[in-house]
């Protein structure tokens, strides 16, 4: 786990330093009315919440002794998700343009179709649907850094961002593991009065490949988050 933390720590390093590089050298007022100019920080705390899609998962070598009456006996199977939710909360540091976030995010989809291969002769074949569902649970915990460009509209300006963590993935009946996770967002910011914001933005997770599985989560979606300033 230890070898993980080092790659995440290294790996987000990686990503802030052309951030940071990039703040520095922008010119221009911040559109945001969270800022006034006389402070160059702000801090903020807020929620989020959404729909997202999930990429299908192939497993394989599931063990057998699990309690898994849906798989009908094969214990290699495949996971097509319905569009699922997704809620969390963020506490973060706003500066002219850089912004540094922690955030929790939550994500939750259940199996749209479940399917169990089999091998003949090292040829593979789809036998169907098998009867039964699951869900796939994460909880995840990021550092984001996300930059605010320059206003399209009064009040209205867009943003992009990178985070990097850790998420629990727990598909019930199959397998919960811990793996190395990473996002990225990009979408627009609104500034309602002073002290509150409202974001909508796309978002991309991914993780690591999960054990069992060539496979990794690959979480699309539409979120918008409420920021509250201090």
């Amino acid at each position: 786990m230890s070898h993980k933390i080092n790659r995440a720590v290294s790996l987000l390093l990686c990503l802030l330093l052309p951030c940071f590089a990039f703040a520095g050298y922008y010119e221009s007022e911040p559109p945001s009315q969270a800022q006034s100019s006389s402070k160059s920080l702000a801090a903020y705390y807020g929620i989020t919440f959404g729909r997202t899609i999930n990429s299908s998962l192939r497993f394989h070598d599931i063990d057998p002794n699990l309690p898994t009456m849906m798989l009908d006996g094969y214990h290699n199977p495949y996971l097509s998700f319905r569009s699922g939710y997704t809620a969390g909360g963020q506490i973060g540091i706003k500066g002219r343009v850089l912004r540094i976030e922690g955030e929790f995010v939550w994500l939750y989809n259940e199996t749209d179709e479940i399917y169990s291969p089999i091998y003949l002769r090292d040829t593979y074949i789809e036998i169907g649907q098998v009867t039964g569902s699951t869900r796939m649970r994460v909880n995840a915990g990021f550092i984001n850094a996300l930059v605010d460009l320059s206003s399209v509209a009064p009040m209205i300006y867009p943003h992009v961002g990178v985070g990097i963590g850790m998420a629990d993935v727990d598909i019930r009946d199959i397998t919960r593991q811990t793996v190395l996770a990473a996002q990225a967002k990009a979408g627009v910011t609104v500034c309602v009065p002073d002290w509150l914001e409202v974001m909508i933005s796309y978002r991309y997770l991914t993780t690591a490949n999960l054990d069992h599985s060539n496979n990794r989560i690959q979480n699309h979606g539409y979120v918008a988050a409420l920021n509250f300033y201090i």
